[in-house]
Parts: structure tokens; sequence; C-alpha cells
């Protein structure tokens, strides 16, 4: 196997991201453990857990699924909204907290729980996620009115903001750096384009045909996490003893997941508020989230360089190589692809009135795309720059919602949206497996949970961003072209002109692209020199192979001489 990540250089801060050294704990799993080497020989802290190739694939198999089980819960959910709405007697305006109140839980306690897995242990922490999300998904599946069900959906988005940033800690840690690393961290980049998918395909098959319809989302929901945690507690190594030098940072996780919270409501609510976004409430939580950012960074940096204890997240790493580059690039890919994913949906079902299933089936060239794009990445990481995999991801998702805009919805769907939907999960693989990749080797051992964290939650505010952009967009531009038809304008209602929807919809995919060609401007301009954020296995050099064949002459002399 090849050496780990770098160690910390000499002299590094023990606040540095790296953390501070600490004695190597094998973990109680069978056969011998391979320390991590530093450059000049020496053992650094991390051991990396033999496993054999069949347990290395099923765990890689497993936290593939969570992932897809993740944004299943968003995509199977979206499509089943207008049913859960007619069942449970919700608003329209008030449909969108279904997907809100999931996404404010899921991105607030990203980074809270990424540290709590670094310290405590990414085996814990997951399977007490998944334990967390059967219950709450068992529980959606029995909702009586809309009080309950967003509650629900909320502690559901609790659960995975637990299992995601642990699952990445659990690959991390799992496979030192070769082509199996790059190959576990691609497979489970995959699971977001094949779990909107099939949470597309589940949320239209079960609502239209279940006997108790969409509830039946939720339970089959239930069934897949008990699935994926039940065979953690087989397939994911042990956990490392605790570092009992290491605390969290609990004023630090208030203010960040305040903020992320805070964030997320108010651009999820401000189409939807009483008066838009004019509604007093919406501007002031805008604000208050903003300032506790603010907070949360200098709080942070204080930690860090002012005292003897712990941050929740170091604020050094984002300036370590194009940490931060990353950050913005992800946020901006995932907002032009999630939202074109969320307005593709509106066009089939609100322009062309397509039944659920029937909308389900346009959705599946990204699913299968998706799948052979991240085995894309899993052979070219190691042998491309991530400069020219990023961009070219970025510009593919950018080219989708621009086909959808400038398309004729008479012509065959082979024309405009099969390409479309193609190109739309370009950057969705290569921005996520890229991105998670470098981060994952920039933070190094021990806090690749948390540098996970940090990933998921740029792009999960990205998608509040894009949407909430996107959305005010669409609204403006459909109000408009319904008024200047001599009508007006009900945003509960679904009897808008299909001329004035078409427009809305037009402008909020021209939105889209605008957000994807802007990441593409960044990667061409800034990750230059970024390098290649994959791994090869390393093949043993002439003198290695020399000494290995001067070492096994006397095992073959020893063996001749026996018989």
């Amino acid at each position: 196997m090849v050496a780990g990540a770098p160690p910390p250089a000499r002299g590094q801060s023990a606040h540095s991201p790296q953390g501070p050294p600490r004695a190597a704990v094998a973990p109680s799993d069978k056969g011998t453990d391979e320390h991590e080497r530093d450059g000049d020989g020496g053992l650094a802290e991390h051991v990396w857990p033999q496993l054999s190739t069949t347990r290395q694939v099923l765990l890689t198999v497993s936290m593939t699924l969570c992932m897809m089980l993740n944004i299943m819960q968003v995509q199977s959910v979206q499509l089943a909204l207008p049913t859960i709405g007619s069942d449970l007697d919700i608003r329209t305006t008030n449909l969108q907290w279904l997907i809100s109140s999931y996404s404010v839980a899921f991105g607030g306690l990203l980074l809270l729980f990424g540290r709590l897995a670094d310290i405590y242990g990414h085996k814990k922490v997951f399977t007490l996620g998944m334990i967390w999300f059967v219950i709450w998904s068992i529980a959606c599946g029995f909702a009586q009115n809309e009080v309950s069900i967003d509650f629900f959906r909320a502690m559901q988005g609790a659960a995975l903001g637990a299992a995601i940033p642990s699952a990445l800690g659990i690959l991390g840690s799992s496979f030192p750096p070769g082509q199996r690393k790059t190959t576990a961290f691609a497979l489970f980049s995959a699971g977001a384009p094949l779990g909107g998918s099939l949470g597309s395909v589940l949320g239209g098959v079960l609502t239209e045909y279940a006997a108790i319809k969409w509830r039946a989302i939720f339970h089959v929901s239930a069934g897949i996490g008990a699935l994926i945690g039940v065979s953690a507690l087989w397939l994911v190594p042990a956990d490392r003893a605790k570092d009992k030098s290491l605390t969290v940072d609990w004023l630090g996780g208030l203010l960040i997941t305040s903020a992320v919270v805070l964030l997320t409501f108010s651009l999820a609510d401000g189409e939807g508020a009483p008066h838009g976004w004019k509604t007093p409430y919406i501007p002031t939580l805008l604000a208050i989230s903003i300032i506790l950012f603010f907070a949360f960074w200098f709080w942070e940096r204080h930690l860090e360089f002012g005292t003897e204890r712990h941050p929740l997240m170091h604020t050094a790493i984002w300036f370590k190589g194009r940490f931060a580059v990353v950050q913005l690039i992800g946020a901006l890919g995932w907002s032009g692809f999630a939202s074109f994913m969320f307005f593709a949906s509106l066009a089939f079902q609100d322009y062309m009135r397509l039944e659920p299933i029937l909308a389900t089936v346009r959705f599946l060239p990204s699913s299968v795309t998706g799948f052979i794009l991240n085995v894309v990445v899993a052979v070219l990481a190691s042998r491309v720059p991530a400069q020219i995999l990023i961009a070219i991801g970025a510009l593919g998702t950018g080219l989708a919602p621009l086909l959808f805009a400038v398309q004729d919805y008479a012509d065959p769907y082979w024309q405009w949206q099969f390409p479309a939907m193609i190109l739309s999960v370009f950057g969705a693989d290569f921005i996520f497996a890229c991105g998670i990749l470098y981060v994952s080797q920039v933070a190094g051992p021990g806090h690749q949970a948390l540098a996970g964290s940090i990933f998921n939650m740029s792009t999960q505010i990205g998608t509040g961003i894009g949407l909430a952009i996107g959305t005010v967009v669409q609204s403006r531009v459909t109000k408009k072209a319904v008024e200047d038809l001599g009508q007006v304008y009900d945003p509960n209602g679904a009897t808008a002109p299909l001329e004035a929807i078409h427009k809305g919809l037009n402008s909020a995919f021209y939105t889209c692209a605008g957000f994807a060609f802007l990441a593409t401007i960044i990667s061409v301009t800034c990750l230059y020199g970024i390098g290649k954020v994959g791994h090869r296995d390393k093949k043993p050099s002439s003198a290695e192979e020399g000494a290995l064949e001067v070492k096994s002459e006397p095992e073959r002399s020893e063996r001749e001489t026996r018989r």
C-alpha cells in the first residue's frame, strides 16, 4: 500500500489543520494494520486498517447508498408535493417546507457533526445517525398534518447531517492514498446524481401506484436506512481510541448552526412569505445570519491563535492551497445543478402537464450518465489535472439549462431534453468528486470528516442561494407575463397561462446557466496548477524490485531443500 497524506511540517502549530500529534492506536480489526509514514520515514499518527477487497467494496457501496439516500430525500418528495399537499391540506406556498425543513436541519448541523465524528469516532456517529433517520422516516409515513411532517422532515435532515460527514471520514480513514481511495470517493460522489434519479423514480412510481401513495416513500427510505445502518456495524472498521485532549467547541457549533439555519430559512421562505422579501422578518433573519457567520469566523480565529483550546473549524485550512476557491466553485456548481433539476421538474409537470411517472422517465439519462461519469472520474482523477475535470463539469452543467431555455417543447425529447439531462450531471459528478478528494488531501488524517462537512455545507448553501434567486426570477417574470396578458397573478394558483409559465421557466433556466458558467470561469482562471487529486498505486522502483528479488532467493532455495 502507498503511504498516507503528508504529515505536519516541523514546528507546525498544534492548532494547525493537521491537529496535534498523538499516538497511533490500531483499530480492533482483524489482521495487521499499516502505519502512515511521514517524509522522514517516521510514523505519523494514522493507522490504516487492513481490509479485504470484498470488505472494501461493500464498505464503499454502503457509504455510497447513504449519499444516495440523502439526495433521495429531496427528489422523491419533490415529485410527491402536490399529492402530499392535497392529503394534508397544505397551502401551495407552504409545500416548499417539506424540502426546506430537511435542508435547513441537514446543512445547519453538518459542521458540528463532522467535528463530533472526528473526535468521538466516525462509526459511532454514523450508526447513531442512521438509527435516528430510520425512526423519523417511519414517523413521516404516519404524519397527519403540516406541522408534524415538517418537524419529522427536520429530524430526518439532522440524522443525515450526522451520517454524511461521518461517511466521508470513514472512507478517508479506511483507504490509504492510492487508486482504491480515488475510486471509493468517486463512487461516493456518484451517490448524488444516482440518488437524485432514483429518488425521482421512487417518488413518481410510489406516489402513483403504491396503495398508501406518498407515505410509501418514507417507509422505503426507512428500510434502506436500516439496511445501511446494519451493514455499517460489520463493514466499518472500529473507531480509534478517543483522544481525550480534544474537546468540542459548543459555542462555535451554536454560532455556525444558527447562521446556516437562519440563512437557509430566510432564503427558502423569502418568496413565500406573506409580503415576499419585503416581509420584515425575512431581511432581519438574513442580516442576523450574516452577523453570526462573521461571529463564528472571529471566534474560531480567537480559539485557534489566542488560546490553547481546539476550535470547531481550523480557519487556517481556508488559506491552504485552493481550498476556498474549491468551496466557491462547489457552491456555484450546485447552485446551477440543483436549481436546474428543480425547474426541469416544474417544466415537465407545470408546463408540459406530464404525470409524475412520465416526468420521472425523462430524468433517467442523468442517472445512467452519473454512474458512468464517476467511473471516469475514478480513472482520470490520478491522470488528468483537477482543473480540467472541474471546468468541463461546470461547463456541462451550464449547457444543460441553456438547452432547456432555447428549446421548442414541440420538438422530440431526444433533440433538447435528452442531451440536457446527460450534460447536467457533469458538474455534479466532476465538481463533487474532485472537490471531496481535494479537501480530503488538504485536511489530512483526523480532519477529513470536518473537511467533507465544510464542502457539503458549501454546496448546501449554494443550493439554497441558487434556488432562492432562481425562484425570485421565475416568479417575477411569470407575474409580469400574467399581468401583460391582463390577468391577475396568483402565486398559490395553478391556473397561470402556459405562455407566462414558459417565460418564467426560461428566465430561471438562464439563471441556472449563469451560476454554472461563473463556476467555469473561476475554474479556468483560479485553479491553474492545482494538480491531480487522485492517487495511483505506485509501482516498486527497480531498486526495490531488486531487493525483493534478492530477498526471495533464500526463500526459493529453502523451499527446494525441503522438497
